[in-house]
């Protein structure tokens, strides 16, 4: 998992200790950059082997992304999110299916967008001391100076004005629990399609198998589309194996 901050606050002068147990989460590369009068950081973990370094500067768009997009075609799937900004605009999210926290400030609009992901799976933290700042670790915000630091909600997408500090939530996803459908059929192809999603990536699969059912549906699943999976499994005798 790879780590950010993002501050429109002064970072001059300030120790680098407040990326001291954030690098923990990117050991593999640190990224500082200064643009428009904002401050970006990324520490990257590269478990795809791409070396995707951020931030990544492209004309008026600064990206910070961690996390994994499942239904991009792109050998990187950092590389698709600025794309799908450029013909989407700020609701592409919506066309996003993953885990992330995600940072795009737009210097042309003089904008910062703000997503996570329906689940929360990756932390983002954020403050309103001194402008706006978003970070994968509260003690990154706290090491800047923020005090009064939240957590970002799950399907979250904050819009900023860098011009006019005008700030505004909104929910990019809301689930429904209306129940359209009877025939369990529709449930496992649901299943399926999300099992697969998530191997479609070049890396070889690994499955940390459990005693639980949902780690065994999931090797069901990669049998029964002969997907080639490493499965590791720990017994500790607190449970019972037979």
């Amino acid at each position: 998992m790879c780590s950010f901050l993002f501050t429109t606050r002064s970072v001059v002068g300030i120790s680098e200790d407040w990326n001291r147990l954030a690098k923990r989460r990117g050991p593999d590369h640190t990224k500082f950059l200064s643009h428009g009068g904002c401050f970006f950081a990324h520490n990257l973990l590269d478990i795809s082997g791409f070396n995707r370094i951020q931030p990544l500067l492209e004309g008026d768009l600064v990206l910070l992304y961690n996390g994994e997009i499942y239904n991009q075609n792109y050998g990187c799937d950092t590389d698709s999110l600025i794309p799908l900004y450029l013909k989407h605009g700020p609701d592409f999210i919506k066309q996003v299916e993953g885990e992330y926290a995600i940072v795009l400030a737009d210097f042309k609009k003089k904008e910062v967008f703000v997503y996570t992901d329906c689940f929360n799976t990756r932390p983002l933290f954020y403050s309103l001391e001194g402008g706006f700042s978003a970070a994968s670790y509260y003690s990154s915000l706290e090491g800047i100076g923020c005090e009064d630091i939240k957590e970002v909600g799950p399907s979250s997408y904050i819009r900023y004005s860098i011009s006019s500090g005008n700030l505004s939530f909104e929910n990019h996803f809301e689930f429904s629990l209306e129940e359209t459908s009877c025939d369990y059929k529709e449930s496992f192809q649901a299943l399926e399609k999300a099992v697969l999603d998530r191997v479609k990536h070049p890396s070889p699969v690994f499955l940390g198998l459990s005693s639980g059912y949902d780690s065994g549906v999931i090797l069901q699943v990669l049998l029964k589309f002969n997907i080639e999976f490493k499965a590791v499994t720990f017994r500790t005798g607190s449970e019972d194996y037979n």
